[in-house]
Parts: structure tokens; sequence; C-alpha cells
């Protein structure tokens, strides 16, 4: 009996005896090249109602021998079984079919799934995309094509580190929490170059007294705000990642604003409550509740300054790319924390680029 089969027949065994996470452990463990990846790979694929769904789609598209775009409807098919709800599975699927109609862009969107599931092809992927003509990409400083494996074989990849699951943030005494590299520099560079897609006006401050918006000389910077949703999928997925680290609901998240500061632009001291200016900012908070969480997440690092600094509490945090900061806006009772004050200090050489994500009590998107 062949290496291939006894291998397969163990993992038939295995399942069998409803030993199915040491079954796919197995598997896992096999070189794709190895005579038997395939052929065990669909009898995990059979059991696929006894797997996890991000699995036995993984199982699927490692059986199948799709290696050109146009071939894609087969894998279109094996990955349909994951969840809806899975933003990055909704990614996955979104730069398939922007791929499968010979958009650039498609391309942009599998590099940033593929480091999300920490891939080593990502960057390559990336070079693809901006060969292929993409700005976005182009902008990143893709580089020179090179090498990338068949369609079949990123997605595995990227199926493979789909149900790994995510960290929290560090939450310390205070009510600030911190994470490290909760994004990559795909992912961060992608978002900068979205909104430079998207426009960058100038940040307004909101009136504590009108609740008008309005430019103020304590916020010198400049902002553009992301849709949600299908028009950008990516984006879409990163929210979730975010609102996972810091273990909030997704549903609650304002429109994800990109900031941009520029040497000697600051934002100064203030708060991220909301006032109840107006009849109307009290309806609209009666609507949606208060701020109660703000998570930013730094895109770049800049040359110098740039920090975030709580005064109240004594904490100054650096701008680093790929650093998560999250911090609670009110108390239980949706009173404003005054020791959530912050500021970004002025940038002193070089650019800031952060996004922020701010949270209400009560569900946004329905």
């Amino acid at each position: 009996m062949s290496d291939a089969l006894v291998t397969t027949a163990g993992i038939e065994r295995l399942l069998a005896e409803g030993r199915v996470a040491r079954a796919a452990r197995v598997h896992r463990g096999l070189d794709p090249d190895d005579p038997a990846f395939v052929p065990a790979g669909a009898v995990l694929a059979r059991a696929g109602a006894m797997l996890t769904v991000t699995e036995a789609a993984q199982n699927r598209v490692l059986s199948l021998r799709c290696d050109e775009p146009r071939e894609l409807a087969a894998l279109f098919s094996a990955i349909e079984p994951l969840g809806a709800g899975d933003a990055w599975a909704s990614a996955l699927r979104a730069a398939l079919r922007r791929i499968a109609a010979d958009e650039a862009r498609g391309w942009t969107w599998l590099a940033v799934v593929l480091e999300h599931a920490g891939a080593a092809a990502a960057q390559a992927v990336l070079g693809e995309a901006a060969q292929r003509g993409d700005p976005v990409a182009a902008a990143l400083g893709a580089g020179e094509r090179t090498p990338i494996p068949t369609l079949r074989d990123l997605i595995g990849q990227a199926l493979a580190g789909l149900a790994r699951a995510e960290p929290r943030l560090e939450r310390a005494e205070v009510p600030v929490g911190t994470r490290d590299d909760a994004a990559g520099p795909i992912a961060c560079g992608y978002l900068r170059e979205a909104a430079r897609e998207h426009g960058l006006n100038a940040a307004l401050v909101l009136d504590p007294v009108t609740g008008e918006r309005r430019p103020h000389p304590h916020r010198t910077s400049f902002s553009a705000q992301l849709p949600r949703g299908a028009d950008d999928p990516v984006a879409e997925a990163l929210l979730f990642q975010l609102s996972g680290l810091a273990g909030l609901p997704v549903s609650h998240i304002e429109p994800l604003a990109i900031l941009h500061y520029l040497p000697g632009q600051e934002y100064r001291p203030h708060g991220d409550w909301l006032p109840a200016a107006t009849q109307a900012d009290a309806s609209h908070l009666q609507r949606f509740g208060q701020r109660t969480h703000t998570v930013l997440l730094y895109l770049n690092t800049p040359e110098h300054g740039g920090a975030l600094t709580f005064p109240e509490l004594g904490i100054t945090i650096a701008a680093v790319r790929g650093r998560a900061v999250c911090f609670e806006n009110t108390d239980a009772d949706e009173q404003p924390r005054h020791d959530s004050l912050h500021a970004s200090l002025p940038v002193e050489t070089g650019e800031k680029w952060v996004a922020s994500l701010w949270f209400r009590s009560k569900a946004i998107v329905r």
C-alpha cells in the first residue's frame, strides 16, 4: 500500500473515531506536494459537516487544480460555505470577483487578506496588483513583479488564517488599552491610499454650543470618511478586526475616519464624547447613544512627534505603524470621563496617518 493511501486511510480512521481535530491537524501537517495531500483533503472535505466551515472550505480549495482566473467558478463554490458574517471571507470573495473580472484592485484586496492570514505571498501579490495597474498597490511601493503561487494555493493560504483567534488589546489599570501589530503594513497602506482616493478635507470639530461642525485652531489636520459595507469589503474586514481586538460590537461603529497630519498639525486636548447642545443633538444621542469608546490605529510612523497623550492620566503613547489604542470616553451611565481627555501632539517632521473608530452605545448599522 502506498504512503498516500496509508495517510488517507489513517485520516479516515480518525474521522470514524470522531477525532476530527486530530485528522485536520494531520492534513495541515502535510506538504502540498505530498501525494497524500489532495486525496486526504478530499476525505476531509466530504466530512465538512464535522469540521469548521473554514477548515472544510480550505480542504475543498486545496483539493482543486484551478490555476487560471477563468477557472474561479470552482473556487467560488469551494469557499461559499463560509458564513456571510465572516468579514474576511467576504473580502476574499470580493477579491476573487474582481480578479475574475480582470480588475487589478482584486489583487490588492487579495494581498490584504493574505497579509491578515500571515501568508508570505502577500507582498508578491501586491506587486502583481501594481503591475496590473492598480494605483493603490503602485503607491505602496509594491516593487517589481515576482512569481506568485497559483490562485488555488493563494486562496488555501488565506483560508488557513481566517479561523485564527484574534487576541484582545492589552488593558492596564487605567481605561486605555494598546496592541502592537494590530494591522500589517499592506493593510495600513491600503487605508491611507483609500483615504486619498475618497478625498481629504480639513478636519472639523463639533461646536458644543451650536452643535455645528466647523474648523477650529485646536484641530489642524485633514480627514476622510470611508464607506461601510460592500463598497470596500477590505476596509469593512479591518473594522471587524479592530472591533474584535477591542471586544466591541462592529454594528456600533460610526463611519471609519482616516486622519492625516502634516508637520505642525495637531489636535489639542479634547474628549470624544458628544454634547447635547441642541434638541437635534439630544434626539441623535437618544437614537444612537453616546460615544463610549474610541479605537485608533496608526497607519504609519512619523519621523518625529505626533504622539498621543492623556494629560489627566500621565500617559503618552508613540504613534507607531500598526499600533492600536482603545480608550473609554464615558462611564457606565454614559457620562463623560474627563480623565479620557487626550491630545494628538504636533507632528515635528514627516507626516502622520491614523484611522479613528468611534463606538456608540447603540447600534448604528442594523
